[in-house]
């Protein structure tokens, strides 16, 4: 039998399919459009392995259709779910909710209808609760809601919910909650903005924090999840906690540019995130910074790995240096 991947054009599960074909997995990949497609075949020579692409049996289908999500899991023993929609404009909640909450629960059942087993999920440090009392966050904090809570957050806990209805129906269930994730995947979209970001020169940075991951390790940890079969549990994914004007600094140096030097205030991001807001609706475009983007930015967040690392203690994280070379490296080389 064969496992299934969704969301196989994304960075996380660009890494999973990668991981999956270099040992020995024959690997299904939903997909929405040829030219999704793009950013894995670009992965696949950047990592030196377009002959284990080729391998890949494409099917094309959506997670907001249950009955091509039950068609592509024939056959299948176990699906890595990847697929989200990632964003942090107010106005695309329920857009969030559609894709992120129905659409896994139309992957849930469509696994309860068939014969696979077990699904493994990639769900977000955003699903973790938090509280600013909290030195470190763990699997364990408790989620509350508030009107601060992003809609991408809500949208990944109440998915969350559906694969743990999952497993109360019977499915083997593995989850991990990566932090922020580098790597190469589909350029100018989700966390690969930072590298946008970084090659403008922008002069500004924010005094937050945050954790960051190589995709590597992230589809290399949840596989070894489900190989090991540790069931039922979920498992934050952290390489390595740093602040945003260090890591601006790397990917800077690693690119070539100047790094940030001036300190944005939290009443300056205050300022910006209306007037970005303003001329959205002027514009009619998409805003690059949020109200939730600015504040994000300014929060400084410390996450802990021990409980990966207590059930797989010699587990090597890349270092976030080799997660910058690696990313900007195929950057460099795809996106100019």
């Amino acid at each position: 039998m064969k496992v299934l991947v969704t969301g196989g054009t994304g960075i996380v599960g660009i890494h999973l399919l990668v991981a999956l074909t270099s040992k020995g997995e024959q690997v299904k990949s939903l997909f929405r459009s040829e030219t999704s497609i793009i950013p894995v075949k670009e992965a696949f020579e950047h990592y030196n392995k377009s002959s284990l692409f080729d391998q890949i049996e494409w099917v094309k289908g959506d997670i907001e259709d249950v009955h091509s999500i039950i068609d592509a899991c024939k056959g299948v023993h176990t699906v890595y779910h990847a697929a989200a929609l990632v964003s942090f404009i107010p106005a695309d909640k329920e857009t969030l909710l559609h894709i992120n909450v129905e659409g896994t629960a139309n992957v849930v059942n469509a696994c309860l209808a068939t014969e696979v087993q077990t699904i493994a999920y990639v769900s977000s440090t955003a699903a973790i609760g938090r509280n600013d009392k909290v030195d470190v966050v763990t699997e364990e904090l408790p989620w509350t809601e508030d009107n601060s809570i992003s809609g991408y957050s809500l949208s990944k806990h109440y998915a969350e919910r559906e694969v743990w209805r999952g497993a109360e129906e019977g499915l083997n269930v593995t989850m991990v909650n990566p932090c922020i994730v580098l790597g190469p995947g589909k350029w100018g979209s989700s966390s690969t903005t930072l590298l946008d970001t970084a090659a403008s020169e922008l002069p500004f940075y924010t005094n937050g924090a945050n954790a960051f991951v190589d995709a590597r390790d992230v589809a290399n940890a949840l596989i070894k999840l489900v190989d090991s079969k540790t069931y039922n549990q979920r498992f934050l994914i952290i390489g390595e906690n740093m602040d945003f004007k260090t890591m601006f600094e790397k990917l800077a140096h690693s690119l070539k540019k100047k790094a940030p030097r001036i300190e944005s205030k939290r009443w300056m991001s205050e300022l910006t995130w209306r007037i970005f807001w303003i001329w959205s609706k002027i514009s009619r475009t998409t805003p690059t910074i949020t109200k939730q983007t600015a504040a994000s930015a300014h929060t400084k967040t410390t996450y802990s790995k021990d409980k990966f690392l207590s059930v797989f203690p010699d587990f090597e994280f890349h270092t976030i240096d080799e997660a910058i070379q690696n990313t900007t490296e195929a950057y460099l080389h795809y996106r100019q």
